[in-house]
């Protein structure tokens, strides 16, 4: 595979083929036996009884499951609002807790979790599991996987359904989709896309159901986008008191989240290219660049867990391969692979099977690797959005199983282009509450 795919991208890089030792070249270095924590993950239904005791939250996140609770009550259609935390915080983790109490008091029986991929789906899965098995209150509770079933089960009954909104978008015509008591919208921004919009009203319709939207950027760079979120969620906006103003620094200082430091990706006799004059991904075919990354990386993983940002899958194809010919505990996941191999990639990245990891963007959002300290953008990254994204796959701290410091290593400088990655101060400009009435 790793040869051929050298021969095949010779064009973009000549020489390197004979540069990387193809002779060493195989396969992704990833065990294959059976793992049954992978099983867990990928089966589409989970029944959940007996649980043992209570899961552990931070005082902001128990701030926060109260406010949901108190979302979930309020009357006249006034049930929906965004929570928003920053990436790192443990948003998903306050939700599942939030809809587990709700579940558990008789006041939610169905609950819908949407997320726009895969990856957020099995997220939210897992955390969900291990908050009931937290639990010792809990309902018995079962939670379905309706991506991977093709389809909602008929009889729904104290369950989480998990899908995508793509999937309930292709089911409106039909109208076969279930009646949520509540509705979790992860990544809530793409709710902006009419068709996902006209998917959660039709739901919601049904029952009035609850809608929490879940978001580490509710305020967007483009003054219309976050207008068209605040309407949606009515100008309800639930962010901790307890963290104050400047939330990130809060949270760094409880130990929650990482400083985050940016350098230089080092890289001797390459010119760094002036702005405007190559795209990102034009520049990520300089074998300069190339050799620049894959040195980096290899030196970074013999103490270091690294995620690595590529302009495409073939490139981080070749990265990994090159990384691979090196002696590096390399591999790429994209959407290309199976929904298997990725998940095996992915959990031996988790376990340290693998020292780095390569991707696009398939990892900018919702993948949670607290090992992560080092994160490679080894291509331009044009939108502050998506910048501020791939930063927090970096940003976990010591207290969440992280580090204290992390970094993030560039050739262009993304700090001139889209300011510091702090976007849970955007809607600090904001006013929500005002825009809502």
């Amino acid at each position: 595979m790793d040869r051929r795919l050298l021969r095949d991208l010779e064009d973009h890089y000549p020489g390197l083929a004979a540069e990387y030792d193809t002779n060493s070249l195989g396969g992704d270095g990833v065990d294959d036996s059976d793992d049954d924590d992978n099983a867990v993950d990928l089966e589409p239904h989970v029944r959940l009884r007996s649980a043992d005791v209570q899961p552990s939250l931070f005082t902001y996140q128990r701030e926060l499951v109260e406010e949901v609770e108190r979302v979930c009550s309020a009357p006249g259609g006034r049930n929906i609002a965004l929570l928003a935390l920053p990436t790192g915080a443990g948003k998903t983790r306050t939700a599942s807790v939030a809809l587990l109490r709700l579940v558990t008091n008789g006041r939610a029986s169905v609950v819908l979790w949407l997320a726009p991929t895969r990856e957020l789906l099995q997220q939210a899965a897992a955390t969900l599991r291990s908050v009931w098995l937290a639990d010792r209150s809990a309902a018995d509770l079962d939670i379905v996987r309706a991506d991977l079933l093709g389809g909602f089960p008929d009889d729904a009954d104290q369950v989480v359904l998990l899908a995508t909104p793509q999937m309930v978008a292709a089911r409106l015509r039909r109208a076969v989709f279930p009646n949520a008591d509540v509705i979790v919208f992860d990544e809530a921004h793409h709710v902006e896309a009419p068709v996902f919009r006209r998917a959660v009203q039709r739901v919601r319709q049904r029952r009035r159901a609850t809608v929490l939207g879940l978001s580490a950027t509710p305020g967007r760079t483009v003054a219309e986008e976050t207008e068209r979120l605040v309407d949606f969620f009515d100008g309800r906006l639930l962010r901790s008191k307890q963290l104050g103003r400047h939330p990130i620094t809060a949270l760094q200082r409880r130990g929650v989240l990482a400083r985050v430091v940016f350098k230089e990706v080092p890289n001797v006799g390459v010119r760094r290219a002036k702005p405007g004059e190559r795209s990102g991904a034009e520049r990520s075919l300089d074998i300069g660049r190339f050799r620049a990354v894959v040195n980096l990386a290899h030196k970074l993983a013999l103490k270091a867990r690294v995620l690595v940002f590529a302009a495409s899958v073939d490139h981080a194809l070749l990265l990994a391969a090159a990384l691979r010919s090196v002696g590096t505990r390399a591999a790429a996941v994209s959407s290309r692979d199976t929904t298997d191999t990725r998940h095996r990639r992915l959990h031996a990245f988790e376990r340290g099977e693998l020292s780095v990891l390569v991707n696009k963007r398939l990892l900018a959002t919702g993948y949670d690797c607290p090992a992560i300290r080092h994160v490679i953008l080894a291509t331009r990254i044009s939108s502050p959005i998506l910048f501020e994204q791939i930063v927090g796959r970096a940003s976990r701290g010591p207290r969440v199983g992280g580090h204290a410091r992390s970094t993030v290593w560039q050739f262009d400088d993304h700090l001139s282009a889209h300011g510091l990655p702090q976007s849970y101060y955007r809607y600090s400009d904001y006013d929500w509450e005002l825009a809502g009435t």
